[in-house]
């Protein structure tokens, strides 16, 4: 088997803002005509060991090649099926790559992120996401390699070779990602890591240091990064990956990358220098209008209401939402009224694809309305809630 396993990551965005700066879908990540397709296997649950009373789901990718006499290279991407699939398009792409030789045949294993087992189901919510893929533990390390890649071997014939697998993520999962390989390269060789926190979020930043002071360790790295990526309380992320390839660089690693325009991520979530999307948006509670504010300070009075509103949330649509503290209920306001959610005391909010994470200075509570269902949990009692936000990645 070769030496090195090269993958292709191949996504598409646009910056509003920047001239409509576009990054095409790569060849390589569209259907092709006469490529036989692989197989997308799971869920599978995993309970840690490592990580008591959590579970996390992975999904396994099988090629069509794939033939058990012939063991196959290894692919791990972090943060799941969605990330692999949706995102990175990554069955497509190894389909691809595989049927011209580009790459040898491989298994893929989409690992999600863990949960605590008592977590309600389909919220958005990770509790552990950045206990598991921050650290630089070895929990993580031994949670893979000691308990899910045994579940692996056991279906699929994998080389022995760590020069023949890849450990892959994006954003917590990239670090996640390196600090396997760096603990573990007996296992692994091969690292891509996208828009990483080598900042002092926990302890990434000991690696811009560590890789200079530490022997060298025999791995392939790629990073990726936009110069628009997060700057916040931990540092300077695309700066952080930088100086992250001029240690490697300078250790003497095999190690490439690529600097783009963009946020954090693939799609250019945030935009920048755009009047459309650069208002504030704002509720005044003495007057009880709902109002916007534009980059040239000019404000508008969008509605006004009778009704006891508190909080202010914007879900994916864009529609402004509310805590109606007189009917027990969480409104839409905004541009249209309607109700979401009732019998929810709440005085702050926050809306997500599942649900509605919401804070009761009343009954010093906060908890979770999901969707699916119309459920109610009350996760803890705390001591006068003020306010509710998800991190800078949307993940927990």
């Amino acid at each position: 088997m070769k030496d090195y396993v090269v993958f292709v990551f191949c996504f598409s965005f646009i910056l509003v803002g920047y001239s409509q700066i576009e990054y095409p879908i790569h060849e390589d990540s569209k259907v092709r005509e006469g490529v036989p397709k692989g197989e997308v296997l799971g869920p599978f649950i995993h309970g840690s060991i490592v990580f008591p009373e959590t579970v996390r789901q992975y999904y396994i990718f099988a090629p069509n090649q794939y033939k058990k006499e012939n063991p196959a290279a290894l692919m791990i991407p972090f943060n799941g099926l969605n990330m692999a699939d949706k995102k990175w398009k990554l069955p497509t792409v190894l389909d691809n790559l595989i049927h011209i030789n580009e790459v040898p045949v491989t298994i893929g294993v989409f690992i999600e992120v863990g949960v605590q087992e008592s977590q309600i189901d389909d919220t958005y919510d990770c509790p552990i996401r950045s206990v598991e893929y921050d650290s630089r533990s070895p929990k993580t390390a031994s949670m893979v390699i000691d308990e899910i890649l045994p579940k692996i071997k056991a279906k699929y014939a994998i080389s022995n070779d760590p020069k023949d697998h890849l450990i892959a993520g994006n954003s917590s999962g990239g670090k996640a990602a390196y600090s396997i390989a760096w603990q573990r390269p007996d296992v692994f060789r091969h690292v891509f890591t996208g828009v990483g926190p080598y900042t002092s979020l926990r302890d990434g930043h000991e690696f811009l240091t560590l890789i200079r002071k530490t022997e060298h360790k025999p791995l392939c790295v790629y990073l990726q990064d936009g110069s628009k990526d997060l700057n916040n309380f931990s540092g300077n992320w695309f700066i952080a990956n930088q100086y992250m390839f001029s240690s490697l660089e300078w250790a003497g690693y095999q190690v490439n990358h690529t600097w783009g325009d963009d946020t954090h991520g693939y799609n250019g979530r945030l935009p920048y220098n755009n009047q459309q999307y650069g208002r504030i948006i704002f509720f005044n509670t003495t007057e009880n209008t709902l109002n916007t504010l534009d980059l040239d300070g000019n404000m508008n009075k969008l509605t006004t209401f009778n009704d006891d509103l508190k909080g202010l949330a914007l879900p994916h649509n864009n529609e402004v939402c509310m805590c109606n503290t007189s009917k027990n209920q969480v409104e839409k306001i905004y541009p249209k009224r309607d109700v979401i959610a009732k019998n929810i005391t709440c005085d702050n909010l926050l809306l997500t694809k599942k649900g509605i994470y919401f804070l009761s200075k009343l009954n010093n509570t906060y908890g979770f309305y999901q969707f699916k269902n119309k459920t109610i949990s009350t996760f803890n009692t705390i001591e006068n809630p003020s306010g509710i936000s998800l991190s800078d990645e949307q993940s927990f």
